[in-house]
């Protein structure tokens, strides 16, 4: 039993930093330092060249306004 549970520590540690999602990613950026042209809105290639992973599918529900980019609020808003 003691085998069992060091090893699904052990896993669960190994593990740990694929949970690291892209939401948390962004959280940690500063939307100027995303929106790579300074447009005042982060685009779904600029995010990604920052190095958020997000989906086409999490990128459309976080823009609330349809516009094809984020504003600052809906990035903030995205990134918890």
């Amino acid at each position: 039993m003691k085998k069992l549970v060091f090893a699904l520590t052990v896993l669960g540690l190994a593990a740990s930093p694929a949970l690291v999602t892209s939401q948390a990613m962004a959280s940690t950026m500063d939307f100027k330092s995303v929106d790579a042209d300074g447009d005042g809105q982060v685009t779904l290639v600029e995010a990604k060249d920052a190095g958020i992973e997000w989906t086409e599918e999490q990128f459309a529900a976080a823009d609330t306004d349809g516009s094809g980019g984020l504003s600052e609020e809906e990035f903030s808003a995205a990134a918890g």
